[in-house]
Formats: C-alpha cells, structure tokens, sequence
C-alpha cells in the first residue's frame, strides 16, 4: 500500500489516509448576547423579534 520498508504506514494509515476520512466541523460558541430568550419572554416572542430586526437590518444596508 505504498509504505516506506516495514513501517506499517502507507496510504491508507498514514497522514494522508487520515485525513481522506475526516472532514471539517464548525464549533461556535456565543459571547455577545445569550440565545435563549431573557426572563419573562416566551421564545414566540423573541423569535418574532429577532426576525423583525434582522428583516430590518437587511432593509437598512
């Protein structure tokens, strides 16, 4: 499989083969605002919200 004398790694178990079956993954993580909505608003509620600032947003720029 293309290893270099008896080293055991060739292209399937080396750096190459490795990465032929991994793929990337995002990890985000939120430092501004929480996502969850603040005591005392329902999550209907801030989700209206939110849509109406984002739509208001995309208007304004």
């Amino acid at each position: 499989m293309g290893g270099m004398g008896t080293s055991g790694l060739g292209r399937r178990h080396g750096a190459a083969g490795l990465l032929k079956y991994t793929e990337a993954q995002t990890v985000a993580t939120q430092r501004l605002l929480p996502i969850a909505p603040p005591d005392g608003v329902s999550n209907q509620t801030y989700a209206r919200a939110l849509t109406f600032g984002i739509r208001l947003m995309n208007k304004v720029m």
